[in-house]
């Protein structure tokens, strides 16, 4: 069952203050999936506690999860498939239809707020670490070079070995920005402990519900590319785009600084 169906088929076994919590979900499932926990605390009057009961409730190992999974499902059930298709010669229009449906789920899944505050954590840390592995890299790679066109100096490492020599050097004074489509533990959670107890803030951009993500400052969810619908498609547009959005913010923060500076 989906998340909704789930919520649904537990109703009469809820709390009060769980029934208030369900009715929220169901009544709005994608203001749900986008707000962070405390506006969705503060609508429903209750507690981060009370969140996390309920997603256990339904059989999710966290809040994290649950907004997850709801987030998953909204985008999938959103999608039209590209290669259900009458006419069969449609290959350019199936493929640039998917690509603008999937980019346009980054609005259900990240708020303005969110890239706000990653924002301004790198443009005011002393310095900034991109750790990406494999294809991520390359996001990672263009992060980099277009923050260094509004003035802001980065890293991207890809080499685990330079990853680690890197972090044992930051602090709290940096900023460590990890890309991951998709991560079992094997390259981060070590790294993210370290990072952790450097006190180095950490903000991770993902795919998945990756069960460190607890442990980072800032995260980003990016909507998830479903292959049943497009074996073709990359998750890298959706990292591409997100980094234009991120450079829009940073360019913005920057300018303010460079003015204060000016006027101080």
């Amino acid at each position: 069952m989906n998340p909704l169906e789930l919520i649904q088929h537990n109703f009469d076994s809820f709390t009060k203050t769980e029934e208030i919590i369900a009715a929220y979900v169901l009544n709005d499932p994608k203001d749900f999936a986008r707000a962070p926990i405390e506006t969705t605390v503060e609508a429903c009057g209750t507690s981060k506690a009370a969140m996390i009961r309920f997603a256990k409730k339904l059989g999710y190992n966290g809040y994290a999860e649950l907004k997850y999974e709801l987030s998953r499902f909204l985008i999938r059930s959103s999608y039209t498939n590209p290669e259900d298709k009458t006419e069969p010669d449609q290959t350019i229009q199936s493929i640039t239809n998917y690509y603008c449906q999937a980019i346009h789920q980054i609005n259900e899944t990240v708020t303005i707020e969110q890239v706000r505050t990653m924002a301004k954590q790198i443009c005011h840390a002393r310095r900034v670490k991109i750790l990406a592995i494999n294809r991520t890299s390359l996001a990672a790679q263009q992060l980099q070079m277009r923050m260094l066109k509004i003035g802001i100096d980065s890293d991207s490492i890809n080499d685990t070995v330079m990853m680690n020599d890197a972090i044992n050097m930051m602090n709290e004074k940096d900023y460590c920005l990890i890309f991951t489509i998709k991560d079992n533990g094997k390259h981060y959670q070590e790294r993210i402990a370290n990072l952790n107890d450097n006190g180095c803030p950490i903000g991770l951009v993902t795919m998945a519900a990756l069960p460190f993500a607890s442990q980072c400052r800032d995260v980003i969810n990016l909507p998830p590319v479903s292959k049943g619908y497009a074996k073709f498609i990359d998750e890298q547009a959706i990292y591409f785009v997100f980094v234009e959005i991120l450079l829009s913010e940073l360019a913005k923060i920057a300018e303010l600084d460079q003015m204060a500076l000016k006027n101080s």
